[in-house]
């Protein structure tokens, strides 16, 4: 059996782009301190957040799932997280 080097290549492209679980993310999805720039805020508190207001899989996912909850990393939706945060720093900004 012999496969094509142009089915190999455009197989590699499907994996990288692929949105199913289980499969490599987008570039939607970014690591904890590209996302915590992005939104404005500390990789600490962008995590601190995780719990409070976010959704997983929505909002981010982890990306060690294996390891032990302290070691873990996550990769985040900005997108998807940025709604969430502006009533947050709307109520803030009205508060100083």
């Amino acid at each position: 059996m012999t496969v094509s080097l142009k089915f190999v290549l455009n197989w590699g492209n499907l994996m990288r782009t692929s949105k199913h679980p289980g499969r490599p993310l987008s570039s939607d999805w970014v690591e904890t301190s590209q996302a915590a720039a992005q939104l404005g805020l500390t990789p600490r508190q962008l995590l601190k957040l995780r719990s409070q207001i976010f959704t997983a899989g929505k909002h981010y996912r982890v990306k060690n799932p294996t390891v032990p909850e302290r070691q873990r990393r996550y990769l985040w939706h900005v997108a998807r997280c940025e709604p969430l945060l502006s009533p947050l720093v709307a109520g803030n900004e009205q508060n100083s």
